[in-house]
């Protein structure tokens, strides 16, 4: 979505938000990302990185997630990570797959996959988002089903289950996980991507809860029956089977580097003790590799709104 006409557009029809100030939080976000989650939650009084009720009122009134996600989206290391998972998914298997993409916010996962001619499934609470995300789809020209109400996901329903910054948010990942490998079929692929170690005062509603989850194979999903199959060095993503036949490890153990998500998994465990150098690292990506090729548009359009109207010479009066 490079279109920052037809971005501004959908907020506001979706937050009723003025242009202006729907401009200027999208422009303050390219220009600092993170920005308006962490300077809106600051506002709320809340705890930071806790699971409170102050949290929960948080989620179901801010905006400022809708910011956050669109720009997250188009930066390069969301297009890498995304880039990784539709390699791995076409490694797991080069046939028409049943996939679901959980919590998957602006829909962005799903009308990737749906792309690729998959069966998708895309899951959210937020209403704003599930909006959001129809058009996304539309836009995109894919076909996308919406189902916010998982209670209605079947046993053994899905190939694939992909689910993208969601599990650091929860207080029971574990719980979530178990209920994923209730959802795949046998031979099923799980893909997560979730930044544990990001508990800091740029993302406020990461749990620091979950920091012990960082790298964690054996507590969080091993319990659940997932074997570690592939994944990147800091674990953003990651990719778990279940019952996994060999021919599924062959082929995705050969392309996942699967040593280099082993010594990433002893790497993130530091994090336990202090998440400073982990969060003080991802700051370096997030600031030096963002594009900032969208601020200039996103500045003029701004201008363009604001500028005062060029006064208009006095109407002449007829004799």
């Amino acid at each position: 979505m490079d279109s920052n006409e037809v971005i501004v557009d959908l907020i506001q029809n979706i937050t009723q938000q003025s242009r202006k100030d729907v401009l200027e939080c999208l422009l303050l976000e390219e220009q600092d990302f993170p920005a308006n989650v962490p300077q809106e939650f600051r506002e709320s009084n809340a705890p930071q990185n806790e699971w409170t009720p102050e949290l929960l009122t948080f989620y179901q009134e801010t905006n400022s997630f809708l910011f956050e996600t669109f720009v997250w989206n188009r930066h390069p290391l969301k297009l890498e990570i995304r880039k990784w998972l539709a390699n791995i998914i076409q490694k797991y298997s080069d046939q028409k797959l049943k996939i679901l993409c959980y919590g998957d916010g602006l829909g962005f996962e799903s009308a990737f996959l749906a792309g690729f001619g998959h069966d998708v499934t895309y899951q959210e609470v937020s209403q704003p988002a599930i909006k959001i995300a129809r058009e996304v789809a539309r836009l995109n020209n894919v076909d996308v089903t919406i189902q916010p109400d998982q209670s209605l996901f079947q046993s053994e329903e899905f190939d694939v289950i992909v689910c993208c910054d969601v599990l650091e948010h929860l207080p029971d990942p574990p719980a979530q996980v178990a209920e994923f490998e209730t959802w795949l079929k046998p031979d099923g692929l799980l893909i997560i991507n979730a930044p544990f170690f990001l508990v800091n005062d740029l993302f406020p509603t990461h749990l620091r809860s979950n920091l012990k989850y960082a790298g964690d194979h054996r507590n969080l999903y091993k319990p659940a029956g997932f074997e570690l199959l592939a994944g990147t060095f800091m674990w953003l993503p990651v990719a778990f089977g279940k019952v996994s036949s060999p021919e599924t490890r062959r082929k995705l153990k050969r392309t996942g580097n699967l040593l280099k998500t082993k010594l990433g998994s002893l790497f993130l465990r530091l994090c336990r003790i202090t998440p400073f150098f982990h969060c003080w690292g991802a700051r370096i990506p997030l600031r030096l590799l963002r594009s900032r090729h969208q601020v200039e548009p996103l500045q003029k359009m701004l201008d363009e709104l604001t500028r005062k109207p060029t006064p208009s010479s006095s109407p002449q009066i007829p004799n």
